[in-house]
């Protein structure tokens, strides 16, 4: 519930050792006072979810290292924040819930422009004109397979401490929150009514895959939609033989243990003879225990009696 404005001293003095900023879900409002200085070190910005005004400094484009940089659900405005092309480590970019408008455009069509790039989230402004088609060329990411891992920041590596980072991003009109952010996961929401002329064929590049498309998503086989719109599936999509056999083993052992206890009066008594023995035994120790005690105590009683 934190409110009023980001300390300008924040923002120049303190981003030069910080590695996450995380100010998200407060009450913060007014622009963004103060410059990023030449030595920020800043992984993570996250001010999503305050109202916060104004333009996205310039000077944010020091911080080369930056990962996430979050700024939805504020009341910032201006252009699309093309300055920060440079920032080649940039894994998240939300401007969600905001007034930007203007045009999306790569300036200079820079080839490294965020080759890192995965999760970009500029739906609720009021951009406008076409969608820029050699942007899409350059989010590497985008286009390649990755490793499996997730995006965190270690502040004590010796010690396997480290910041989570997350973000929300809404598919099929549902929020969905990734308290972790894969590495794997690859999200484009431009959605709005302020794009104008054709889907750039570029965007063609970037690998998309699963139902309705015939590419695979990481080797798994995509459902095959018929002309009715259900969803076709193959014999292996029906019958999982794995858990089957499995089943058919617990099956088949469990009979063979219980069937004979309960059919077979023969098996019964085999069985229970030693368990019986193993129960009078464990009787048999505790009434001993029990006798013992209830020695001590008479003992101790006749005591107290003669001191008395």
């Amino acid at each position: 519930m934190l409110s009023g404005t980001i300390p300008q001293c924040l923002i120049e003095n303190c981003t030069e050792t910080l590695g996450v900023l995380n100010l998200g879900n407060n009450n913060l409002s007014g622009n963004i006072f103060g410059i990023f200085p030449q030595g920020c070190v800043l992984k993570t910005l996250d001010l999503n979810g305050n109202h916060l005004e104004g333009n996205v400094p310039e000077s944010l484009s020091n911080c080369v290292m930056l990962e996430v940089l979050n700024l939805g659900s504020n009341n910032m405005n201006g252009n699309f924040p093309s300055f920060l092309e440079y920032l080649s480590n940039l894994h998240v970019l939300v401007l969600r819930s905001n007034g930007f408008q203007g045009g999306i455009r790569c300036p200079g069509l820079n080839t490294s422009t965020w080759p890192k790039l995965q999760i970009i989230d500029l739906p609720l402004n009021n951009f406008s004109g076409h969608l820029p088609p050699k942007c899409f060329l350059h989010w590497n990411a985008m286009m390649i397979d990755r490793s499996y891992s997730h995006l965190r920041n270690e502040f004590l590596k010796f010690n396997n401490f480290y910041y989570q980072d997350k973000v929300t991003v809404t598919q099929k009109g549902q929020e969905m929150e990734l308290v972790k952010i894969l590495t794997l996961f690859t999200a484009i929401d431009f959605s709005g009514k302020s794009f104008e002329g054709e889907i750039p064929d570029t965007i063609g590049a970037l690998r998309l895959c699963g139902a309705p498309l015939i590419a695979n998503c990481a080797g798994v086989e995509p459902t095959r939609p018929t002309l009715d719109g259900r969803q076709s599936y193959t014999d292996e999509d029906e019958i999982n033989w794995t858990y089957v056999t499995a089943t058919l083993g617990y099956t088949v052992g469990f009979g063979v243990i219980v069937g004979p206890l309960l059919y077979s009066k023969r098996w019964r008594q085999w069985y229970y003879k030693p368990v019986d023995r193993v129960i009078v035994r464990i009787l048999h120790h505790r009434e001993q225990q029990a006798r013992h005690q209830r020695r001590r105590d008479n003992r101790n009683q006749l005591r107290r009696r003669q001191h008395h």
